[in-house]
Order: C-alpha cells, then sequence, then structure tokens
C-alpha cells in the first residue's frame, strides 16, 4: 500500500486483485502438481522466469 493507492478508481483495484489472485492460484497448481516429478516448478523457478509477469501485476494501477 502506497499513499496514493487511494486515488486508483475501485473498478482497477478489483481488477488488478483478480488478476493477482489468478495468477497465484496458477502457479500454486504448477508447484503442487509437479511435487512429485523429476522436474519440479518451485516457487523460485516462478519468480525467476515470470519477472515481467510479477511486474507488470504489480504495475498495472499506473496503466
Amino acid at each position: 500500500y502506497s499513499p496514493y493507492d487511494r486515488f486508483c478508481p475501485f473498478y482497477k483495484t478489483v481488477g488488478m486483485l483478480r488478476n493477482m489472485i489468478a495468477f497465484y492460484d496458477m502457479a500454486r497448481h504448477a508447484v503442487e502438481s509437479t511435487a512429485q516429478s523429476d522436474n519440479k516448478i518451485t516457487w523460485n523457478v516462478i519468480r525467476d522466469s515470470m519477472g515481467n509477469i510479477l511486474y507488470q501485476l504489480s504495475s498495472m494501477k499506473f496503466k
């Protein structure tokens, strides 16, 4: 949270939250479904390979 967040329209805040939750749900599913395989997807792998997406999610309020 930052001081300028109160100026973000509610519809945009809701959309951002939906996108963040959807990303988290898909990432969690990937981690859980590959936990027992040889090619595990970990949170570090997701963070490293999806850094651009994470940045876009965090900066959606500015668009």
